[in-house]
């Protein structure tokens, strides 16, 4: 039986409504590789461009959040968690927010329904998928210095990017930052 199965049909169709009870179930059955793609996807898939608005990223942009997910888990506050727990921690990555309305958070909900239905989740969603499952296997390699925090780069720095924390790498609407106590 398929993970797909074991769900409530109405939990995973594309057209069920996303209530609170579904969601719950969605977050619940996802695997830690689907957690981090379907993270990676929502948190890079855009960046904000002043005169532009939003700008598609490309995949790399989407592999810089898998990476800071990959370096947490070797950070000793974030390694007693999964990467699945990682992605889902309270206040850590915005696209599980549900403040972020029908352009981030209800996107991220469709295409977890869809991955877990089965459906064809499109070539970039796919391309994230592997990359979170070498996430998964240990074997990404790491290219932003250990960062294991970043935030947008239009938005008020957090208190965190004070030292002793440093930033690492600015790319595809991101800043990066490793040493973030």
């Amino acid at each position: 039986m398929s993970r797909a199965d074991s769900l409530h049909r109405d939990v995973t169709a594309t057209s069920a409504p996303l209530t609170p009870a579904a969601i719950a179930e969605i977050t619940r059955v996802l695997s830690p590789a689907q957690a981090v793609a379907l993270t990676m996807w929502a948190e890079g898939r855009s960046r904000l461009e002043p005169r532009r608005g939003w700008v598609p990223n490309p995949v790399a942009a989407m592999a810089d959040v898998a990476n800071v997910i990959a370096n947490r888990r070797h950070d000793p506050r974030w390694r007693r968690m999964t990467m699945k727990e990682i992605c889902l921690q309270r206040a850590q990555f915005s696209c599980w927010l549900p403040i972020g309305g029908a352009d981030n958070y209800e996107a991220l909900m469709r295409q977890a329904q869809q991955l877990l239905a089965g459906e064809d989740i499109g070539p970039t969603l796919r391309a994230c998928l592997e990359i979170a499952s070498a996430c998964a296997s240990g074997v990404f390699e790491d290219r932003l210095d250990g960062a294991t925090h970043y935030y947008a780069a239009w938005a008020t720095p957090p208190r965190w990017t004070a030292p002793p924390a440093r930033r690492v790498a600015e790319r595809w609407g991101h800043r990066f930052y490793a040493g973030v106590r």
